[in-house]
C-alpha cells in the first residue's frame, strides 16, 4: 500500500468518525453508548480482517490498508442500528461487517471488477450485512414503546424486522442500480465514460491518491 493510498484511508475514517459526533443525538447516555458500539466494531473489524491477512493471504503478511478497510467495514455495519445496540454487540456485528467486506472484495477480483480503494465492498457489502444485523440486535430496552415486530430476534423479535430489513435492502440495491445503470450507459454511449490511457497506465490507486494530496 503507497502512503497516499494510506493517508486516503485514514482521511476517510476520520471523515466517518466527524460525522458520527455530529449526528448522533439521544443524550450523553446514548451518545455514549453509540460511541462504544461504533469503537468496538471498528476495533473487531480491523483485528478480524488483521488476522485475516495474517492467516489467509500468501507470505502471511500483516496488511495495513486491509486492516484500515476492515476497521471502517466495522464501524458502517454498525450504522444502521447503532442507538438501539448493547455495547458488546458492537464485537459480532464488527467481525462480521468486516467479513462481509473480505467477501465481497473477492467475488469483484474474481469477476475483474476494478474498485481501486475497496469503496464498494465497505459500503455496499458491509452495509447490507449491517442491515440485516438490526434485526437481530436490536434491544427493546432502547425502544419507545416495543414490541415483538420492531424487536431483534436475539431479544425475542418474531422475526418480522428481518423481513422489513430484507425489502429495503432490495430496494436499496435496485434503485441505485436502475439509475446508475442508466447513467453509466449514457456516459459510455458518448465516450465519457473511461478515464485517459495516462490515468489507465498510471493505475487509479495512484491517481486517487494525488487527487487527495491537490484537494486536502
Amino acid at each position: 500500500m503507497t502512503k497516499r493510498n494510506a493517508t486516503s484511508h485514514l482521511c476517510s475514517l476520520f471523515s466517518l468518525t466527524h460525522t458520527l459526533c455530529h449526528f448522533q443525538g439521544g443524550g450523553f447516555v446514548q451518545v455514549g453508548r453509540v460511541a462504544t458500539v461504533t469503537a468496538l466494531a471498528g476495533a473487531s473489524g480491523a483485528i478480524t480482517l488483521l488476522c485475516v491477512g495474517w492467516f489467509h493471504r500468501e507470505g502471511n503478511v500483516l496488511d495495513l490498508g486491509l486492516c484500515i478497510n476492515g476497521l471502517l467495514s466495522g464501524m458502517v455495519a454498525t450504522c444502521s442500528g447503532v442507538g438501539y445496540y448493547d455495547p458488546w454487540a458492537g464485537l459480532p456485528i464488527g467481525a462480521t461487517g468486516a467479513l462481509s467486506y473480505y467477501g465481497m472484495a473477492w467475488l469483484l477480483d474474481r469477476l475483474r471488477i476494478d474498485d481501486p480503494v475497496g469503496a464498494s465492498p465497505v459500503h455496499l457489502g458491509a452495509g447490507a450485512w449491517g442491515m440485516l444485523c438490526v434485526a437481530f440486535f436490536v434491544n427493546p430496552a432502547y425502544l419507545d414503546g416495543s414490541t415483538s415486530d420492531n424487536t431483534g430476534i436475539f431479544f425475542g423479535g418474531n422475526g418480522k424486522l428481518l423481513a422489513w430489513q430484507l425489502a429495503a435492502i432490495s430496494l436499496d440495491f435496485a434503485w441505485p442500480m436502475a439509475t446508475c445503470s442508466l447513467m453509466f450507459w449514457t456516459l459510455n454511449k458518448f465516450g465519457l465514460f473511461r478515464v485517459s490511457e495516462e490515468a489507465e497506465l498510471m493505475g487509479m490507486v495512484r491517481v486517487s491518491g494525488i487527487l487527495n494530496v491537490f484537494h486536502a
